[in-house]
């Protein structure tokens, strides 16, 4: 899969499991990014996180 980021394309491998620490693909709201996943939330690239309920609204594409 591939996903459009600020500096080009990611491709985006789906059948790995994601663990802690990884950099993966995610969809917030209909808009995709790239993001580190930690326990309970998602560092998104430019440093801040979601987290919380805001949780609800996130799915990870892949790593």
């Amino acid at each position: 899969m591939l996903i459009e980021s600020d500096e080009g394309f990611v491709l985006v491998y789906r059948a790995l499991s994601v663990k802690v620490g990884d950099k993966v693909a995610y969809n917030f709201l209909g808009e995709a990014g790239i993001g580190r996943f930690m326990n309970q939330a998602i560092i998104i690239e430019e440093g801040e996180a979601t987290e919380g309920d805001s949780l609800e609204y996130v799915t990870i594409v892949g790593k």
